[in-house]
């Protein structure tokens, strides 16, 4: 699934979601935060300048767009 966080003309914050840990019998999704910069016609992926990456655990994809 995905979320739009964030948006403008020429970036956006998007996060992705996929299937995660069961915790107590609780499906979890395992939710990772992008941006994504408009560059020559197409949407690409900005590099990080951290290795953090930033990612959660959601319970639900309410809101969501899942595919």
């Amino acid at each position: 699934a995905f979320k739009i966080d964030d948006y403008a003309d020429d970036m956006a914050i998007v996060r992705l979601a996929s299937r995660g840990p069961v915790l107590d019998g609780k499906q979890l999704y395992a939710a990772m935060r992008m941006i994504v910069v408009w560059d020559k016609g197409d949407w690409r992926l900005k590099p990080s300048a951290t290795t953090n990456t930033q990612t959660e655990y959601v319970e639900s994809l309410a809101g969501w767009t899942t595919w």
